[in-house]
């Protein structure tokens, strides 16, 4: 029975088809649209967020010309954190020089693999047989 409709049903049949697929179109293009605007707006929130809360510059630390100025008070405060250690030097972290064996904390030397002794070379190929060696050098 489908070949019995007759042409201006089948032209009516399109032209929904075609008004159907406008609108899914039309509403997978406005879903992607809030999609990015939600996904751009939910990184603008987080980064304000972790502005805000964690060390560093932040949104709360700005300041302005119409502070008032500050107290010696404040600034005593400030000024009463330790100094830092002089920096250590190298036999002070455990570091010799390049020549020296590594020893251990009570002094005596570590006892460490000595090194394999190097590989003996390879024999020389035997001369060919049934004929005279070939020696290279004078005549």
């Amino acid at each position: 029975m489908g070949g019995s409709l007759d042409p201006v049903t089948r032209r009516h049949d399109k032209a929904r088809a075609a008004l159907a697929r406008d609108a899914a179109v039309g509403r997978v293009v406005r879903t992607r649209r809030w999609l990015i605007t939600g996904a751009a707006a939910a990184t603008a929130a987080l980064a304000a967020l972790a502005s805000a809360l964690l060390p560093g510059k932040s949104l709360g630390a700005k300041t302005t010309r119409s502070d008032p100025p500050r107290t010696q008070s404040a600034s005593a405060t400030r000024s009463t954190t330790p100094p830092l250690p002089a920096p250590a030097g190298g036999s002070q972290l455990g570091l010799q020089a390049p020549g020296a064996a590594p020893t251990s904390p009570s002094g005596s030397a570590s006892s460490q693999p000595q090194p394999p002794p190097p590989a003996a070379q390879p024999a020389p190929a035997p001369a060919p047989s049934g004929g005279a060696a070939v020696v290279s050098g004078g005549s």
